[in-house]
Formats: structure tokens, sequence, C-alpha cells
């Protein structure tokens, strides 16, 4: 079984290459919004088919879409900073090491559920060591 560490750069891995795809689709249909709007319909539906395989299935997860150029998510701009595992939770923070993220600090929290680890909550920082809890 794949440990939280590994699930969530999974998760990043997969996302980066939903936002690539997302951001593309979206480009090259903007001008023709019945294509563009057939797009967003499968830009939603693949991110919930990663939602559903990766976290635990926060209901209010299905209404954020957002995507961008450079992607939000990538493995290779990140770094943990800290993991702490306490039996089926573990909580991992990572800081974003470049744009459009630079300097951010996330906590992402998993939980170990019929043996296998899936992603709860995001919390992002704020200033002031202030945290806001946003989907994954």
């Amino acid at each position: 079984m794949p440990g939280p560490e590994e699930v969530l750069f999974a998760f990043f891995r997969v996302m980066r290459e939903w936002e690539i795809r997302a951001w593309e689709r979206s480009d090259s249909t903007r001008h023709d919004p019945q294509k563009h709007e057939e797009a967003d319909r499968l830009t939603f539906q693949e991110l919930a088919d990663i939602y559903a395989r990766f976290c635990t299935g926060r209901p209010k997860w299905q209404q954020r879409m957002s995507f961008g150029s450079p992607p939000e998510y990538d493995p290779d701009t990140i770094r943990i900073e800290q993991i702490c595992i306490e039996g089926a939770r573990a909580e991992i923070t990572i800081l974003h090491q470049s744009w459009p993220s630079k300097g951010q600090i996330n906590v992402f929290t998993l939980l170990e559920r019929d043996g296998e680890w899936r992603i709860d909550q995001r919390k992002v920082s704020l200033s002031h060591g202030r945290f806001l809890m946003l989907p994954p």
C-alpha cells in the first residue's frame, strides 16, 4: 500500500497533467462558445474522476474547477517540510518553490480508509500564520 507521501505526489502528478490538458483545451476553444462549454464539461468530469480516485469525497470539492499555466500542481516544484503520521491520519506540510505559488505553505491532511490513504483537506497559508481551508 502506498504511504501518504506517495499518494500526495501521485495526486500532484495527475493534477499537473489535468491542468495542462484543461488549459490547452480551454485555450483552443475560447472563440467558440459551444465547444468551450463542451470542453468545460469534459474538464469538470476529469477533475471529478481525479477527486474520486484520490480524495475522501467532500461534496463541496466538486464545485471547484481552477487551472492555470503554469500548473499549480507540480511535484518537481514543491518541497516537503514536515510529515506527521498518527494512526490513520497524516499531515504533510509542503512549500511551493516556484511561481505561481512560490513561498506558499500548504498542509494536506490524508486519512487512511479501507487500507488506502486519501486526501481529506488542504490548508493554504495566509499572512500572520493563518490558514484557509481549500479543496485539494
